[in-house]
Order: structure tokens, then C-alpha cells, then sequence
């Protein structure tokens, strides 16, 4: 009997442990930054953000008779950005991540110069990931990553701003 009292408790701790750390819609503060979780039903996935969103500029859309709307752009140290993210987050949990088939789904907005202007993640909703290493994410790219960038007559350099989307599949 006390076995089963004991199975019984350690099921209950890591159901309500595994609770705490799915990420659920909601507005979360984590080392004095605000993030905001939005749901994405339909793939089954949640965005996160920073709340505070910055204004941006409107892109001109031409500049020497180039239309900046179709820029061929290719970000040319994407191996970086996932040599980063895997470090960061550690090979026991890019190994989970890898055998669930799971992946990080980003959305840049770069400055000309490649520097993180805002980040977006979205994630599997009930994955493996948690807030506090998406958080951890977001602080270490912000500060240490800027995007390298080639583009037709380097049509990039005259944007206020790059709006890019990619994602690692671990």
C-alpha cells in the first residue's frame, strides 16, 4: 500500500510540474520583460512575443528605380543562427526536440545592418520547449546575433527595416 501512495503522489507531481511548464495563452513576465503567448489553433501552435512591439517605419517602396517590395532576399549566415539556437538550448534537449520532430518557427525584423530590431517565435502549443527557453532565446539573440543579408544591387541596405521568416527543425 505505501508503494502505490507513493506511485500514486510522484504521478500527480509530474502532472501538475508538466502543467506549470506548458505554455498557455496568457501575458508573462520573465526577468523584467513582458511576453505575450497567443494561440494558434488551427496549426496547433502558440506565437510568442515581446509585448512592447516597436513602431515601425513604413519601407519606401522605391529607391533609384528599384521596387523594394520585391527584393530577393537571402539571409547568408542562417548556419549561425541554428549552430546558436542548438547551443543555447543543449543537445539532450535538441535530441528530444529532434526525436518529437520539432521545430522553431521565426519571424525577424532585422535593420538594415542585420541587428534584431523584434523577434517572434511560434511553437508546437503542447511541445517540449518552454517559455523560460524561449525567453532565454530571445535575450541571447537579441544581443548577440545580427543576420548577414545578400540581395539584387543590395536593394536591402535601403529598407528601414527586414522582415524575415525562417525556422530550425531539430
Amino acid at each position: 500500500m505505501p508503494f502505490l501512495l507513493f506511485i500514486v503522489s510522484i504521478i500527480i507531481f509530474n502532472t501538475s510540474f508538466a502543467q506549470e511548464l506548458a505554455i498557455k495563452e496568457g501575458t508573462y513576465v520573465l526577468n523584467e520583460i513582458t511576453y505575450k503567448v497567443d494561440s494558434l489553433n488551427i496549426y496547433d501552435r502558440c506565437v510568442i512575443y515581446r509585448n512592447q512591439r516597436p513602431q515601425l517605419k513604413p519601407n519606401r517602396s522605391i529607391v533609384d528605380g528599384l521596387p523594394l517590395d520585391y527584393i530577393d532576399l537571402e539571409l547568408t549566415n542562417y548556419d549561425v543562427l541554428v549552430n546558436k539556437v542548438r547551443t543555447l538550448l543543449g543537445k539532450t534537449k535538441c535530441d528530444v526536440l529532434s526525436r518529437a520532430g520539432e521545430r522553431i518557427l521565426f519571424t525577424f525584423i532585422f535593420d538594415p545592418e542585420g541587428r534584431i530590431i523584434d523577434i517572434t517565435f511560434a511553437i508546437n502549443a503542447n511541445g517540449i520547449l518552454t517559455l523560460l527557453d524561449i525567453a532565454a532565446l530571445d535575450k541571447d539573440l537579441r544581443e548577440s546575433y545580427t543576420g548577414t543579408f545578400k540581395s539584387d544591387f543590395n536593394g536591402h541596405k535601403h529598407l528601414y527595416w527586414i522582415h524575415y521568416n525562417c525556422y530550425i527543425r531539430f
